[in-house]
């Protein structure tokens, strides 16, 4: 198998993991709001409770329902790893579904793990600012 075939196999599990996943993650999301968060007697995070520094998954929820509104700067704000995601996923699934109904000249977006990385770097950008910044003031 060259190396074409296996990028574009990738890729094309990709597509198919980002079509399931978008449904599943809608599922999941509509699930923790409505019957799961309500009831949590803490108020959110149980690291945040228990430690009192933020974790790195606090304000994900909230970045979340912000973009779901429409508000970017405030789904930036809450976490910016949130409105990244979300913007490969749609670059990524649209390219490629742009791609498979043969509209012309366009090639779907390839994956590249540096992708991962600058996410990661968002995170822990946005960690040291809660629990530095956000603490100390």
């Amino acid at each position: 198998m060259n190396h074409k075939n296996k990028n574009s196999s990738l890729e094309d599990k990709l597509f198919l993991a980002g079509i399931w996943g978008v449904l599943l993650g809608a599922m999941i999301l509509i699930w923790y709001v409505r019957f799961f968060l309500p009831h949590m007697p803490f108020g959110g995070c149980m690291f945040h409770a228990v430690t009192g520094l933020y974790c790195p998954g606090c304000g994900g929820t909230r970045a979340v329902l912000a973009l779901l509104h429409g508000d970017l700067v405030r789904s930036l704000r809450y976490h910016p790893v949130v409105p990244y995601g979300v913007g490969l996923y749609v670059l990524f699934m649209g390219s490629h579904l742009l791609e498979r109904i043969h509209v012309p000249r366009v090639k779907g977006m390839r994956f590249h793990g540096w992708y991962l990385y600058v996410a990661l770097l968002i995170i822990i950008v946005h960690v040291l600012y809660l629990n530095v910044i956000g603490v100390s003031w």
